[in-house]
């Protein structure tokens, strides 16, 4: 036999034997499970987007519109600006309205001055009135006097006691007192005329005083109706007027009716 001939016997022994031994494995672990191994899976979220078109509408939104006709003179913001409950938004002139307001002011300060006149007056008028009174109660005791004097002296003149020159003194006297006596009830009586004239003088004064004050208010309320301030705290979503325009109020829908909106978003 030769060379070549046993190498290619031995390299198909070689192969039979492999084979054998490869069936009896595969027949050996046909009925084995093999658990394969490896690193643990980790649960991540689902995140799912969505695009959709919209509308975002605020909980509650303001249309500040004009309280009187008026020039802008200032506006505070732009669109998109946020701002603070009480924040200055917008200022219309006033310039009649100040010129109004200052002049109501100058006249109540004058109607002041003159109550307090018209308490001087009426302060004085007490206090002649109580002179006067007390000018009565004198002259009615001198009356009284000269009264029982005189009297006394027609006794004496009719029993012959005195002469008629000493009656006549004593009914001169009596006279005069009684004139005292009209003379002061008069001035009694002008003196409380005047104290009541004096009252109603004062009384009108302090009437005019409060009506003077109430015209102040009411000018004072125009002029702080041409600043506005913001009714909330929001965004400005829309502001379609501009400085130098002017303010109309009471036409919906008109140029110059809404100032801007405020929208709390």
């Amino acid at each position: 036999m030769s060379k070549s001939r046993k190498i290619i016997l031995g390299a198909v022994g070689v192969i039979v034997v492999a084979t054998g031994i490869t069936v009896a494995i595969h027949y050996r672990n046909k009925d084995v499970v093999t658990v394969q191994t490896g690193k643990a899976v980790q649960m991540d979220n689902l995140v799912q987007t969505v695009s959709a078109s919209g509308e975002i509408k605020p909980l509650k939104y303001i249309n500040i519109t004009a309280n009187s006709f008026g020039r802008i003179v200032e506006i505070a913001v732009k669109e998109g600006d946020h701002v603070k409950e009480g924040d200055p938004l917008l200022k219309q002139e006033s310039v009649q309205s100040s010129a109004d307001l200052r002049s109501a002011e100058a006249l109540l300060q004058q109607v002041k001055d003159d109550q307090e006149g018209l308490e001087a007056a009426y302060r004085s008028s007490e206090a002649i009135l109580r002179t006067s009174q007390a000018e009565l109660v004198r002259t009615r005791a001198d009356y009284d006097k000269a009264k029982i004097d005189y009297d006394r002296m027609q006794n004496l003149l009719k029993e012959g006691l005195i002469s008629k020159s000493q009656f006549d003194q004593a009914n001169s006297a009596f006279e005069v007192a009684r004139a005292q006596v009209d003379s002061a009830i008069a001035r009694v009586q002008q003196s409380e005329a005047q104290l009541k004239q004096s009252d109603k003088a004062r009384i009108s004064a302090s009437s005019r005083i409060v009506q003077q004050k109430g015209a102040i208010a009411r000018i004072t309320d125009q002029v702080s109706k041409t600043v506005y301030l913001a009714p909330l705290t929001g965004v400005v979503t829309n502001l379609p007027v501009h400085v130098g325009e002017s303010a109309v109020p009471g036409i919906q829908n008109a140029i110059g009716s809404n100032l801007m909106t405020l929208a709390d978003l």
